[in-house]
């Protein structure tokens, strides 16, 4: 089609249209022209410019609200023994490390240990932050309170357990049940039950019969 080459697999290109050029340049014109009224009315309205790569103002969602300094924070990334409960008493359910001490979510009153709290806080410039527990926003984050039950986290089948004040006890506050209701394992158990009869029975026949032989 026409004498011209393809663009696509030469290095030539397309002879400019006049009337596809008038086009452009009015578009061009119009365009110019919107953009100088936008301008003036902001002007006019008295609203700062927008300069370019200029941030708006950030709005805080997570809020901190602490008295204790993350120096002065212990932390162990090991399961406290028993006797170490008392100087690792809180984990963080995010990231599993157990603390002296940690914060408590206002919506939910779950724990977010200083250090992830302060991770949401960088991830917030750019991404949508919500409650890592109940989804809630704005995440507002106080220190625990001491005389408060301890709460622990656990992935185990029974489920998470809360100490009670005495930090050897502990109370099962979620107890997951079992649920296997297939049709096949009471039959098997029959099953089992009369094969394990049959064979005793057996059993004490061949028995009976050997001393009756003697």
């Amino acid at each position: 089609m026409g004498a011209g080459r393809c663009c696509f697999c030469t290095s030539t290109k397309l002879a400019s249209n006049p009337i596809i050029a008038r086009r452009q340049e009015t578009n061009a014109n119009t365009t110019q022209t919107q953009v100088t009224q936008v301008h003036g009315s902001q002007r006019t309205n008295n609203l700062p410019p927008v300069h370019p790569g200029s941030r708006p103002p950030t709005i805080l969602k997570v809020l901190i609200d602490t008295k204790v300094s993350p120096d002065d924070i212990k932390s162990a990334d090991f399961t406290p023994a028993a006797t170490q409960n008392i100087s690792y008493p809180y984990t963080c359910p995010i990231c599993f490390k157990f603390y002296s001490h940690i914060l408590v979510t206002k919506c939910c009153k779950n724990y977010i240990c200083h250090f992830c709290a302060k991770h949401l806080q960088a991830k917030m410039v750019n991404f949508e932050i919500a409650c890592p527990h109940c989804k809630s926003n704005p995440v507002v984050l106080t220190d625990v309170d001491l005389n408060d039950p301890v709460k622990k986290y656990s992935d185990s089948p029974y489920g998470t357990h809360r100490s009670t004040n005495d930090r050897n006890k502990w109370v099962p506050i979620l107890q997951m049940v079992r649920e296997d209701s297939s049709d096949t394992e009471p039959a098997d158990e029959l099953r089992t039950l009369s094969f394990t009869r049959e064979f005793t029975e057996a059993e004490e026949f061949l028995s009976k019969s050997c001393s009756r032989s003697v």
